[in-house]
This record gives C-alpha cells, sequence and structure tokens, in this order.
C-alpha cells in the first residue's frame, strides 16, 4: 500500500502548481513521522515569530493517528487555534462528527489548552449558521500556518463535493466568505451526511503550508 503526504500549494481545481513536493512513504508510520515533523516545525516558527498560530484540521481516519502523535508535542498550545476545514451537520457527539473526532484525538494530552473552533452550532441547517460562522472566523488570526487535507475516493477534499449544491461559492477564489454551506449528492463516499459545512477555497490555498495525507492505490490513481 501506497502512503503519500503532499505539502503544496494548489489552486482551485486541485491543479498543482510549481514547487510541490510529493512524498511516497512505504508505510503509514514512516508517513505519520515526516508529517508531525513538518507541522510541529510550522507551528513552532509561527509562535516564536508571531506568538500564536493557526492550524486547519481536517476529519477522516487518515491525519486523526497524526493528531494523536501531535497532541503529545511540547508546544505552548495556549497560543495555538485549531479549526475544522469542514464538518457534517451532525451533533457534536454524534459518530461523525469532525469536531467529535478531533476533540478525541488532538485536544487531549499537551494539546488540551488549544483553542478549539468548530462549525456546527443548534442551527436547523448550515446555511442558517453560515452568518454566525463568518463572524466567529473572521476573528481568527489569519492566514492559517498548516491547513491538513484528505481526499476522498471521489476527488474531493473539505467539502468541496463533486456537482455539490453551494459548490461553486464555496471554491470560488475571489469569494470574501470563509465558510460556506454544501449540500452533497449521496454517494458511497459522503455517506448518508450530505448537509456539510466547509471553508472556502480563499482561507485554505492562503495557508502558509498546505499538507494532503493519502493513502492507497485507488487514491493514487484518483490524484
Amino acid at each position: 500500500m501506497l502512503f503519500r503526504h503532499v505539502a503544496e500549494k494548489v489552486e482551485c481545481g486541485m491543479t498543482l502548481v510549481p514547487g510541490t513536493s510529493l512524498n511516497e512513504f512505504s508505510d503509514a508510520a514512516a508517513m505519520r513521522a515526516s508529517a508531525l515533523a513538518f507541522v510541529t516545525q510550522r507551528l513552532s516558527a509561527s509562535i516564536a515569530k508571531t506568538g500564536r498560530a493557526l492550524l486547519l484540521a481536517s476529519g477522516g481516519s487518515t491525519p486523526l493517528p497524526l493528531y494523536e502523535s501531535l497532541s503529545g508535542v511540547g508546544l505552548d498550545w495556549s497560543r495555538v487555534t485549531v479549526a475544522l476545514v469542514d464538518e457534517r451537520w451532525v451533533e457534536s457527539g454524534h459518530d461523525a462528527s469532525n469536531a467529535r473526532a478531533i476533540r478525541a484525538a488532538l485536544l487531549q494530552g499537551n494539546a488540551v489548552k488549544a483553542a478549539f473552533v468548530g462549525m456546527k452550532s443548534d442551527a436547523a441547517s448550515p446555511q442558517e449558521a453560515a452568518p454566525a460562522l463568518e463572524k466567529t472566523l473572521k476573528g481568527l488570526p489569519w492566514p492559517a500556518d498548516v491547513a491538513i487535507l484528505g481526499m476522498g475516493a471521489d476527488g474531493h477534499t473539505a467539502s468541496w463535493f463533486p456537482n455539490a449544491h453551494g459548490l461553486p461559492a464555496a471554491i470560488d477564489p475571489e469569494t470574501e466568505a470563509l465558510c460556506a454551506a454544501v449540500s452533497a449528492h449521496q454517494s458511497a463516499v459522503t455517506g448518508a451526511h450530505t448537509e456539510r459545512m466547509t471553508l472556502t477555497a480563499p482561507p485554505i490555498l492562503s495557508a502558509g503550508a498546505l499538507l494532503l495525507l493519502i493513502s492507497g492505490e485507488e487514491k493514487r490513481r484518483v490524484y
């Protein structure tokens, strides 16, 4: 099985630009070790330079072991803010909640002092919740230092699902919005939870570094 991480800048539409770095690993442990060192260095450098750091975190099974390792790193976590890249519109304790998964994996140990910005609210839908979340997101120390991304077998990252309702607004490189509501077409990739909240293209693509974690031959072909 192939394991990869990519530290790169990408343009909207997932086209690569010069200067990308593609790394292939023999196993998951090697990938996580490299990714851990990379993320730690970026956060440490930002804290040293500006007194704070912003990490954008995605859910999914691939990055969770990385978060578990990261939680033990000796950073000044009180100066780190962790914000979600996207979220399913489910309650925070639901098994499908990215917030639940990231709290359990990352916001433990040394990292328990980090500030966390989730996306789910009591609003009935992500569309209704977007204005309030927008105000919260605008208070974060942009640009992010690192964005950790995953990729589905359909090629989506964040909640930028192919042909989803709300996708054009979410991936518009000129939008001033930081978040967008997306309604995906149900598939084997989306599962039952098709109502999503996602960061838009500008806050993700403006991050100091993008780290895309993918594994397996199927995703290699998609990539």
